[in-house]
C-alpha cells in the first residue's frame, strides 16, 4: 500500500475512533501552518461526514498579527466563537507535530499561549465531549530524527494501531480495592502514590465513552491523592519541552510535594502547581526509541504527569492536583515492577520485568 493511502486510512481510523465522527458534527482542527498539505488530507476525510470544519492554527505570521493588533479583541473573540461551538457540541482533533512551532517564541505566541486560562472552560468540556489528539510527521521532525517522512510516517501509523490488552482487567483493578500503588527500577525510581477513594484507572476508552482522547493509548491512567506521593522517580527517556531535550532527571516527593529537583529546575521553577503529582500511569513494556513527542514516548513506559490531574477519576477532586500545565515523565524501564497495596492490607503484583502479570479472576 502507498504511503499516501496508509495516511488516509490513517485519518480515517482517527475519526472515527478518536471522535466518533457523525454526519454533520461540527468539528474542528487545531493545528500548525507547516503541515498543511496533511491536513487537506485529513479535511477530505472529515468531508464525507461533514463540512462544518473549522481549522485553528497555533502558529504562523496572522495569528501572530492578529494578536498583536489587539489582543483582548482576538481573545474575546475566541472565547466568543468557542461558547457558540459549544452549543453545537463540537467535536476536537487536535494535531501533535513537533518542530513546527518556533523554538524561540515571538511574544505574540506566548500572548496566545498566556490564553491557556481564560480558555479554562474548554477543559471542563472536553473532559465529556469528544476530543483526541494524533500525530502527523513535518520534515523537519523526521530529520531530529534521522529518517524519512515516510518512514516516520510508517512508525507513527504501526505505533497508532497498536493495542494494550491491559484494558481486559481496568473493571477488576478498579474494584480491586487498591490503596496504594508502588513502583521499582533499577535506575532508581522507587515510590508509592496514595490513591484517592473509589479512584478509577481510565483507559483509551475512556471508561467506556465512545471516542479515544489520545492515538495511540496505550496506558491505564488514573490520578493520585496529590498529597500523599512518597519517594523517587529517575528518568529513563529523555524529555523534549519547548526546543529542549532534558536527560537523566531525578525528582524526589515527600507528602506529595516536590523537595528534590534535579534537571527540571528550569520546567517547573517557581510554578507551584507543577510541585505536585497529577497523573500515574501503567504501561506494559518499554521502547527506547526517543520520538520527541510527548504523545508517543508515553507509550513507551510507566509516567507520571506534573501538573493537572483527571477530575473524572474520583469523586474526590479536592486531592486531584489543578494546573495550566500537564507535563508526562516516562521513569518505566525494562525491568519495571509495580505493585498494589490493597485496603486489607494484602499486595499484589501487578507488573514485574514490565510485563503485566496481573490476570485476577479470569
Amino acid at each position: 500500500m502507498k504511503i499516501s493511502n496508509s495516511i488516509k486510512e490513517y485519518f480515517k481510523y482517527c475519526v472515527i475512533k478518536g471522535i466518533n465522527i457523525k454526519k454533520d458534527d461540527y468539528v474542528e482542527i487545531v493545528t500548525s501552518t507547516s503541515i498543511i498539505s496533511f491536513i487537506s488530507i485529513l479535511k477530505e476525510v472529515l468531508e464525507e461526514y461533514t463540512n462544518n470544519i473549522y481549522v485553528t492554527f497555533n502558529d504562523g505570521d496572522e495569528l501572530a498579527s492578529e494578536i498583536n493588533n489587539d489582543w483582548e479583541l482576538y481573545l474575546n473573540n475566541k472565547i466568543k466563537s468557542y461558547k457558540m461551538l459549544m452549543l453545537n457540541h463540537f467535536k476536537r482533533i487536535r494535531i501533535n507535530s513537533p518542530f513546527t512551532m518556533p523554538i524561540t517564541r515571538t511574544w505574540a505566541i506566548e500572548r496566545y499561549l498566556e490564553s491557556t486560562y481564560r480558555l479554562r472552560f474548554l477543559q471542563d468540556y472536553f473532559l465529556i465531549n469528544p476530543h483526541t489528539t494524533i500525530a502527523v510527521p513535518n520534515e523537519i521532525w523526521a530529520l531530529k530524527l534521522g529518517i524519512s517522512i515516510d518512514e516516520l510516517w510508517e512508525k507513527i501509523i504501526e505505533l497508532s494501531y497498536k493495542e494494550s490488552m491491559m484494558s481486559l482487567y481496568k473493571n477488576e483493578l478498579n474494584n480491586l480495592g487498591i490503596k496504594y500503588l508502588h513502583f521499582k527500577t533499577s535506575l532508581g525510581t522507587n515510590i508509592t502514590f496514595g490513591m484517592n477513594d473509589n479512584f478509577k484507572f481510565l483507559d483509551k476508552n475512556l471508561d467506556n465513552r465512545t471516542f479515544q482522547a489520545n492515538i495511540p493509548c496505550l496506558e491505564l491512567f488514573t490520578s493520585p491523592n496529590k498529597y500523599d506521593v512518597n519517594g523517587t522517580i529517575v528518568s529513563s527517556k529523555p524529555l523534549y519541552y519547548k526546543g529542549s531535550k532534558i536527560d537523566n532527571y531525578m525528582l524526589i516527593f515527600k507528602d506529595g510535594k516536590l523537595v528534590y529537583n534535579e534537571g527540571l529546575e528550569d520546567i517547573i521553577g517557581i510554578d507551584k502547581t507543577l510541585q505536585y503529582i497529577g497523573e500515574v500511569s501503567i504501561v506494559e513494556g518499554f521502547n527506547p526509541y526517543v520520538f520527541y513527542s510527548t504523545l508517543l514516548d508515553e507509550n513507551a513506559g510507566c509516567h507520571i504527569a506534573l501538573g493537572e490531574g483527571f477530575k473524572n477519576t474520583s469523586s474526590n477532586t479536592k486531592n486531584i492536583n489543578e494546573s495550566l500545565k500537564h507535563i508526562d515523565l516516562v521513569f518505566g524501564y525494562y525491568d519495571t515492577e509495580v505493585s498494589a497495596l490493597l485496603d486489607d492490607g494484602s499486595e499484589v503484583l501487578l507488573m514485574k520485568d514490565s510485563l503485566f502479570v496481573y490476570r485476577g479472576n479470569k
